[in-house]
């Protein structure tokens, strides 16, 4: 029985890790996004196919993708036999507030976004 409450209590920690790493693709989108966005114009200005663009959505979809992923580990281990279900609860929401900021940066990137052909 103690080998899979520590089982449990792993995911929970693992859960809380991948939120940490997830933040930072997160932030690291949030960067990209920001220091090229023209706020007189209300759009980025970037080249068509560029470093940053790729940048952009690939910290976009590791920090989507990591957040899902340690979403889905703290919720199954909730409702198991777990001494630190307060773990799995905070990892759980933390990699989904993750999630949503990070779909939201994109989503205002992808819409406000404006290449410029080079």
């Amino acid at each position: 029985m103690a080998k899979s409450d520590t089982k449990f209590e792993n995911q929970a920690r693992l859960s809380v890790i991948l939120a940490a790493c997830a933040t930072l693709f997160m932030l690291a989108e949030l960067f990209g996004v920001l220091t090229k966005f023209n706020f007189s114009d209300f759009e980025i200005v970037m080249r068509a196919g560029g470093v940053r663009f790729w940048g952009i959505i690939g910290s976009a979809a590791l920090a989507i993708g990591l957040g899902a992923g340690g979403g889905l580990l703290a919720y199954s281990s909730i409702h198991q036999r777990n001494k630190k279900n307060g773990l799995s609860w905070a990892g759980f929401f933390f990699n989904a507030a993750v999630v949503g900021v990070a779909m939201c940066v994109f989503v205002f990137f992808w819409f406000t976004r404006e290449t410029l052909k080079v």
